[in-house]
C-alpha cells in the first residue's frame, strides 16, 4: 500500500478542504509563505504521530517528533481558534492483502481532530473516522462514544457482502478447506446484508481498525439463528467474518507501513564536517543529513550508486566514506567516520568541508533518492545553492528514482530548471515508463490570508494545459522585455 492522495480541511492557511492527487513526481510551486511546506507538514504530522497514535485509545498527535516541531495543536489549526477541528486524509493504492475483495485496491482514510467535548485541558483526539474506498460503494463511520467503525448504509452492507461472495472461491482455495462454506442463497444475502448493517462493529485503537465484529464466536454468539454451530447460516457467518477480521488486522499494519515509508529532507541541510562521531543507535541519514557520512559508512553499496549520480550531475568528485576504528575509540566516541572527495581532474583528495556548500546540500537529497525503492521522498527546497544546469540534472536523478526504483517523490521547490528538464524527458523519451501521469504540478495560491492548491493539468507530451497562475515564473520574462 502507498499513499497516493492526500486531502486537508483547517489546517495552518487553508481553510476549506484541499486535495492533491499525488504523482510520481510531484512538483509544488507557489509565493513564499503561500502554504507549500503545509502540505508536507501534513503528511509528517501523521508519520511521527502514527507510533503513539496505534497505542492510544482515542489517538493522539505527536506535533513535536524526529521529523519536524509543529509547536501544537494551536499553531496547527487554521487562525489558531483550538475549538476547530481539522481533517487529514489519505488516499491509499494498491492494497495487496489476501481479501483485498473486500474493500478493493484503493481506499480513501478521513482522521477528524479536535479536543473531545471542548476540553482544552487534555490532549487532541480523533472525533471523526471514516474509510471510504474509492469508488464510494463501501463506507465506515465512526462511533466515538464507543470506539467503534460501523458501515454507513444498507448500500455499504450490500456491497461488502457482495464482495465477500465474489472472493470467496478464492479464499476457500487459500485454506484449502475440505469442507467449504456453502454459497449463499438469495435469501443468506439478503440476511447477512442486514446482519453486517446492524451487528457489523469494528472496534479502533488509535485511527484504525483492530478487531472483527463482537457478535461472532462459539457458543450463543457463534449462533445467532440457533441450530448447531456447522449450521450452513452460521458457517456463512463465521467466515465472513473471519474475512472481515483478516482485513481490519491487515489494514491496520499496512496503514502503519505506509506512513513509516515516508522519507524526508529538510530545505536546510547540515554543513559538511572532517569528522562525523555518533555514540547513540540512531539509524538513517537524519533530516538534515546529519548522520549522512556515518548511513553512508554503513552501507557501502549507497557509495558507488552516489558516485553514478555525481556523474550525472557532473560533478567532478568521487567520494569515499570509511568508518575509523581504533583501540578505545569506539567505547569513547561511538562510531566514527569521515568523507572524502577525491577531484577527478586532479587526483587531490579534500574533505566536503573544502568544497563548494551545493554538494553538501544536494548529497542528502542524492543519497534518498538511489537509496530506497517504494518510499514517499518528500524533499523541500532540493536546488539550494545549485547551479541552474545542476538543478536541470537533478531532475533526471529524480526522474531514475521513479522509474527505476519506484519511488513516489514530492517536491516543494521554486525551481523552474526541475519542471523544464521533466517536461523535455517526455519529449525526448530518455526514460521507459515516463509519461504525462508520472508528473503532476500543483501550485499554491494565497490571497487574504487564506490558501488554496490548484493542480495543472498535464498534456502528453509534457505540456501544461492550464495558463500560469499570477507570479509563477513571470518576473523573468517581466525582466527580459521590461523597457530600458
Amino acid at each position: 500500500m502507498h499513499i497516493s492522495a492526500l486531502a486537508f480541511t483547517g489546517i495552518k492557511a487553508f481553510a476549506g478542504r484541499q486535495a492533491l492527487d499525488i504523482k510520481p513526481f510531484q512538483l509544488i510551486y507557489g509565493a513564499n509563505s503561500s502554504g507549500k511546506s503545509t502540505i508536507l507538514q501534513a503528511l509528517l504530522l501523521l508519520k511521527q504521530s502514527a507510533p503513539r497514535a496505534y497505542g492510544a485509545e482515542s489517538g493522539v498527535l505527536e506535533f513535536r517528533g524526529g521529523s519536524l516541531d509543529l509547536g501544537g495543536y494551536r499553531t496547527f489549526v487554521y487562525g489558531h481558534d483550538v475549538t476547530r477541528p481539522f481533517t487529514l486524509e489519505l488516499g491509499l493504492r494498491e492494497y495487496e492483502g489476501t481479501f483485498r475483495s473486500l474493500f478493493a485496491p484503493d481506499l480513501r482514510v478521513s482522521i477528524t481532530f479536535g479536543y473531545a467535548d471542548g476540553d482544552l485541558d487534555q490532549e487532541p483526539v480523533v472525533v471523526g473516522l471514516t474509510l471510504t474506498d474509492a469508488a464510494g460503494a463501501v463506507e465506515f463511520v465512526h462511533d466515538r462514544a464507543r470506539h467503534t467503525l460501523m458501515l454507513a448504509n444498507a448500500t455499504s452492507s450490500a456491497s461488502l457482502v457482495d464482495r465477500w461472495i465474489a472472493a470467496s472461491p478464492a479464499i476457500v482455495s487459500t485454506r484449502q478447506r475440505t469442507n467449504p462454506v456453502p454459497m449463499p442463497t438469495e435469501a443468506d444475502k439478503l440476511w447477512l446484508r442486514q446482519w453486517a448493517r446492524t451487528h457489523g462493529l469494528v472496534t479502533t485503537q488509535g485511527w484504525v481498525p483492530y478487531w472483527s465484529p463482537t457478535d461472532v464466536g462459539r457458543g450463543k454468539t457463534g449462533r445467532p439463528y440457533g441450530g448447531s454451530l456447522t449450521a450452513p447460516r452460521n458457517r456463512i457467518l463465521q467466515d465472513f467474518v473471519f474475512s472481515w477480521y483478516n482485513w481490519a488486522f491487515e489494514f491496520g499494519f499496512t496503514l502503519a507501513d505506509a506512513l513509516n515509508d515516508v522519507i524526508y529532507v529538510g530545505p536546510l541541510r547540515d554543513f559538511p564536517r572532517r569528522v562525523v562521531t555518533d555514540a547513540s543507535d540512531a539509524t538513517g541519514m537524519g533530516v538534515r543529513g546529519e548522520r549522512l557520512v556515518l548511513h553512508l559508512a554503513r552501507r557501502q553499496d549507497l557509495v558507488d550508486r552516489v558516485n553514478v549520480a555525481f556523474g550525472v550531475l557532473e560533478i567532478p568528485y568521487k567520494l569515499e566514506v570509511k568508518q575509523l576504528r581504533a583501540e578505545g575509540t569506539e567505547e569513547a566516541l561511538g562510531d566514527v567516520a569521515v568523507a572524502v572527495l577525491t577531484d577527478v581532474r586532479s587526483g587531490i583528495t579534500v574533505s566536503p568541508a573544502d568544497v563548494g556548500f551545493g554538494i553538501s546540500q544536494i548529497l542528502p537529497v542524492v543519497v534518498q533518492l538511489v537509496g530506497n525503492v517504494d518510499r514517499l521522498i518528500l524533499i523541500e527546497q532540493p536546488e539550494i545553492h545549485l547551479h541552474p544546469k545542476m538543478q536541470s540534472r537533478l531532475a533526471d536523478i529524480i526522474i531514475q528514482s521513479v522509474t527505476s526504483n519506484r519511488n513516489t517523490v514530492l517536491v516543494e521547490t521554486h525551481s523552474e530548471h526541475l519542471l523544464f528538464r521533466a517536461q523535455r524527458r517526455m519529449r525526448d523519451e530518455s526514460f521507459d515508463g515516463w509519461n504525462a501521469e508520472s508528473l503532476g504540478v500543483a501550485y499554491v495560491m494565497s490571497a487574504d490570508g487564506r490558501s488554496e492548491i490548484r493542480q495543472l493539468a498535464m498534456g502528453k507530451s509534457g505540456e501544461l494545459m492550464d495558463p500560469w497562475p499570477d507570479g509563477f515564473f513571470d518576473d523573468r520574462l517581466d525582466d527580459l522585455f521590461a523597457s530600458i
